[in-house]
């Protein structure tokens, strides 16, 4: 008698519906304060530093602050992650460019979320299988994320501006959810 195993798991976490919102462009953001998470890939602070010059552009009452957790593929430790939660207001994380950095960029993502903060996660479009898989892993298949052309890094400043200024609306209407 042969015995086959299913190579399919079966999802042991609970899924946790994401309905966290915020309308962002009521009077132009006025009193709302985006945190910028970079991963520490390269460019990506350069990247976060265009997209907030492309939001505040966008919203000129909005306020956007920077941070670097430098290390891609670890998700961002409790210092990081209770800066941004007690000052700002929403987030974007990113950017998933390669296998570790998405799975780290969505447990950012997803550790904001259980915080009660709004947020989207940033990934590349070759790795947008693997930012999924990771969502729904974590029990919460809905968070809200973008998807980037690949690459984003190493393109230079102009090029990554431009990618920037391209998606910064979607950005802005997945708060709106």
């Amino acid at each position: 008698m042969i015995k086959f195993i299913d190579p399919r798991g079966k999802v042991a976490t609970p899924i946790e519906p994401y309905e966290l919102s915020k309308n962002v462009r009521e009077n132009e953001g006025e009193g709302l304060s985006v945190a910028l998470l970079a991963n520490g890939f390269p460019d990506s602070e350069l990247f976060f530093k265009k997209l907030g010059e492309a939001i505040e552009r966008r919203l000129p009452r909005i306020s956007t602050r920077l941070w670097n957790k430098g290390n891609p593929g670890s998700p961002a430790g409790d210092e990081i992650l209770n800066e941004i939660t007690s000052g700002s207001t929403i987030a974007i994380a990113g950017y998933g460019h390669l296998g570790s950095c998405t799975t780290g960029t969505v447990r950012d993502g997803y550790n904001i979320a259980k915080k009660g903060m709004p947020v989207v996660s940033l990934i590349t479009d070759d790795f947008w299988g693997q930012g999924t898989f990771v969502a729904k892993s974590l029990g919460m298949p809905d968070i809200p994320r973008v998807k980037l052309p690949h690459p984003v890094a190493g393109l230079g400043e102009v090029k990554i501006a431009a990618i920037a200024d391209s998606v910064v609306e979607t950005i802005l209407d997945s708060f709106e959810n």
